[in-house]
């Protein structure tokens, strides 16, 4: 006697009710984020973040993820990058040592780097959306990796 093999459908997209997660049928996809793949361009993303680890912790996330990175450790040593080199991308912390914090950077940013994409991470403080340029994203830590990822890359489109 042969065994019957069964054919088990992946449930599409859609709306999920009170059944498909009594059923465990809950409709999935797989996540594929833009920087997972090989990039031709390495875009150039500056780290703002005054905590070391972290900082490290995300120049090895990006750096993996095909970014460029450059560190600073508060706002006023970001300017001095800004000056000299460009970025694709600003990813900081609000709460950071130093004459700024990292909203005061956003909008000096924006204002003299209008092309430069803006995320700001905070564990402390969470900004009101009018306080931020229209253009900046926000992340409360801890945040997942792939949030991170996929954050940063919107902030590159737009």
């Amino acid at each position: 006697m042969g065994a019957t093999a069964t054919h088990v459908e992946r449930p599409t997209l859609g709306v999920v009710d009170g059944d498909d997660i009594r059923r465990g049928t809950i409709p999935w996809a797989p996540i594929s984020l833009p920087m997972k793949r090989e990039l031709t361009v390495k875009p150039r993303l500056l780290i703002v973040e005054d905590e070391v680890m972290i900082r490290i912790f995300m120049r090895d996330v990006f750096e993996g993820a095909g970014f460029k990175t450059r560190e600073a450790a508060n706002a006023d040593e970001a300017l001095e990058l800004l000056k000299a080199e460009e970025f694709a991308a600003i990813l900081s912390d609000i709460e950071m040592p130093g004459t700024m914090t990292g909203v005061d950077l956003a909008w000096v940013v924006d204002s003299k780097w209008p092309r430069t994409g803006l995320v700001l991470v905070s564990g402390r403080r969470l900004p009101s959306l009018m306080r931020m340029p229209a253009k900046a994203r926000f992340i409360a830590k801890p945040c997942q990796v792939d949030l991170l990822l996929q954050t940063v890359s919107e902030v590159l489109l737009l």
